[in-house]
Parts: C-alpha cells; structure tokens; sequence
C-alpha cells in the first residue's frame, strides 16, 4: 500500500497533466482553422500573403 501522500501527490500531478492536456485540446480547436489554413514557417511564402495573415491579426 502507498501512502497516503504519495496517493494524492501522483493524482494532483495526473489531473495536472489532464489540465494541460484539456487546454491544448481546446486550443487545437478553436485555431484549428488557422493552423490549416497557414503553413509552418519553414515555408517560403509570398509576401501578399503574410500581409493578409498581420491584417488578419490587427483585426482580432
């Protein structure tokens, strides 16, 4: 048998990592579309474009 302690400091760290997990979840799908929508930085991409995505931004 664990202690007690030990019992309820592995499930604080669980439901710790089930927070995290529940925030980037709910940050995937709220930016989802925005993350189809423009490619990684690794690609090269028109100006026009980055000038659509900042006018975008001071919108938001």
């Amino acid at each position: 048998m664990k202690s007690f302690d030990e019992f309820v400091n592995e499930r604080m760290n669980f439901n710790t990592f089930l927070m995290l997990d529940l925030i980037m979840t709910c940050f995937l799908i709220f930016y989802s579309k925005d993350f189809l929508r423009k490619p990684p930085l690794k690609f090269k991409v028109r100006k026009s474009q980055h000038d659509l995505w900042d006018a975008k931004l001071a919108k938001a």
